[in-house]
């Protein structure tokens, strides 16, 4: 992995940020029928009523076999065709993580990737709720992250700024994700990182 600077300097310039192995954490993930966003349709088996299985474990292979066919072409619009695909949109928070992670231990040029496609999916094919759950995943795997990728925090801290600026994360994200992590967590150095950057 390239050796990247220990100290994050971030320059904006028309939206666009300058840049400087994932542990898998398993999530469970259920169905809230109260969620307004809640389809019937979509979640239950109308002959029992009882809801379908999803199985998390394919969507998290074809995932990644997604990604990587992104690194490799570069293109958004297939990219996000096979996404849409897939016909899992509460799982997307789980793309959103896996993207960025993978990016991380890769070259600049996957990193600015990595962020040009999530602004180009944000809100048509994955749902900002699952964008802010996938940064939040992030944050909370910092402690693992680092394992792999030793500048975790400079450079996840990167990817959250320039989400900021591209207005696909809210300025608050910061501050309620600080109140929701251990003091002694990496996912705090992350966001003390990025208290100064921005």
């Amino acid at each position: 992995m390239e050796d990247f600077p220990r100290a994050m300097s971030l320059r904006f310039e028309d939206g666009e940020g300058t840049w400087g192995g994932l542990l898998d954490t398993e999530y469970n993930y259920s169905v809230d029928p109260s969620d307004p966003k809640y389809d019937c349709n979509e979640e239950c088996d109308h002959g029992t009523g009882r809801k379908l299985t999803v199985d998390f474990e394919e969507y998290k292979k074809k995932t990644t076999i997604i990604v990587e066919e992104y690194f490799a072409t570069d293109d958004i619009v297939s990219t996000a065709d096979e996404l849409s695909e897939l016909g899992m949109p509460g799982y997307n928070y789980y793309f959103v993580k896996k993207l960025i992670s993978m990016a991380m231990d890769r070259h600049d040029k996957e990193k600015e990737m990595a962020a040009v496609l999530l602004s180009a999916l944000y809100a048509d094919i994955i749902d900002p709720s699952q964008v802010h759950k996938g940064f939040s995943k992030l944050v909370e795997s910092s402690d693992d992250l680092i394992v792999d990728i030793p500048d975790t925090v400079d450079i996840l801290a990167l990817f959250i700024a320039r989400a900021v600026v591209d207005d696909i994360l809210p300025p608050a994200f910061l501050k309620k994700q600080m109140a929701s992590l251990p003091a002694e967590s990496k996912g705090v150095d992350v966001l003390k990182e990025l208290k100064r950057a921005i």
